[in-house]
């Protein structure tokens, strides 16, 4: 079992709540509106806001999840097998996209002035996260 598994099972259901459900329950929700805003190309709307705000709730919570991991589980750990390493490091390194995303959407950003280049960049973060998230579950479930 990898040291994230045993860490999201452990004291039941807290960890599952804050290390996974919320940042990833609130990444699916701006993940699943991502797909109309980039169909539909919306600058402004109601589900842009749903999708911005979204997007900046699961990458602040993630910020926490991430320093949470990084100073108590990942320094000074010891590594099982690859898998170990591999699920741990990518679930923190979710932050870099949620960070991206969120960042894309602030109202100062020189990026916003061109929608379209946005909505490119924005779908590039997203696509990083979902294959990070990917590896990151799957190599956390691996069972050597």
């Amino acid at each position: 079992m990898t040291q994230l598994l045993e860490l999201i099972i452990s004291n039941s259901p807290w960890n599952v709540l804050f290390y996974f459900a919320i940042p990833l329950g609130f990444g699916t929700i701006s993940g699943a509106t991502e797909l109309f805003v980039l169909y539909r190309k919306e600058t402004h709307g109601p589900l842009k806001t749903v999708n911005m705000v979204s997007g900046w709730i699961s990458a602040a919570w993630f910020c926490w999840v991430a320093f949470e991991l990084l100073t108590q589980h990942w320094i000074g750990a010891t590594w099982t097998n690859v898998f170990d390493f591999l699920s741990m490091t990518t679930y923190i390194s979710l932050l870099v996209p949620l960070l991206g995303m969120a960042i894309t959407d602030l109202p100062w950003v020189k990026i916003r002035k061109r929608p379209e280049r946005r909505l490119a960049v924005h779908a590039g973060f997203s696509l990083v996260f979902r294959v990070l998230l990917f590896v990151a579950v799957g190599t956390c479930l691996w069972k050597v």
